[in-house]
């Protein structure tokens, strides 16, 4: 008889622990994911022509179907990819950085301040300096020029990517020094 009720009571409180778990999740109703804050984050490339359409892409948070693209206040075509990521088309615009700025359909916005940066359209790049060395050790200061769309002109030496065709015979820097390193010919390049 004792071992019967010793199961009995063993019996008893798995059942009020199965109650007690059971109703402690009716107290706690599920709580619904909040949405996302909108916030523009980035938008990449971060510069584009004044000439040409860009391509670019603009991630952030809480972007909804239906939001509006402005660059610079103008109303730019978009394609509303996700919640996070919007492609759009940069318009040619006048040189200079501008503000990026989505609204959804709620009206809330969020701007990205000089975001982009429009540039002037590169129509030359020239290489100039002594290209020519005699002698294993010897260097060159190399200057690049940009000559824009626009007529202007501006040393871009630090700014380009040099290279060379045979890294052997020559190398140069960002700074835009060429150094021989071994007789022999090379082209360089700047872009």
């Amino acid at each position: 008889m004792t071992r019967h009720l010793r199961l009995e009571a063993a019996l008893a409180c798995a059942v009020i622990v199965a109650t007690t778990v059971a109703g402690c999740g009716d107290d706690n109703p599920v709580q619904p994911t909040p949405t996302p804050a909108l916030k523009v984050n980035s938008v990449t490339p971060s510069s584009g022509s004044t000439t040409t359409a860009t391509p670019i892409r603009i991630n952030g948070t809480g972007f909804q179907s239906g939001a509006k693209l402005l660059f610079d206040n103008v109303e730019t075509a978009a394609d509303i990819v996700s919640s996070v990521l919007i492609t759009a088309i940069a318009p040619a615009h006048a040189a200079g950085a501008v503000d990026v700025v989505v609204t959804n359909p709620s009206g809330l916005s969020s701007r990205l301040e000089r975001a982009f940066t429009y540039v002037l359209a590169l129509s030359r790049l020239t290489i100039s300096g002594k290209t020519t060395l005699a002698a294993v050790g010897e260097t060159s200061q190399l200057t690049a020029t940009a000559t824009y769309a626009d007529g202007t002109e501006a040393d871009v030496t630090p700014a380009v990517r040099w290279s060379v065709s045979m890294p052997a015979v020559a190398t140069v820097g960002p700074d835009g020094v060429l150094t021989a390193r071994a007789l022999g010919g090379t082209s360089v390049f700047a872009s």
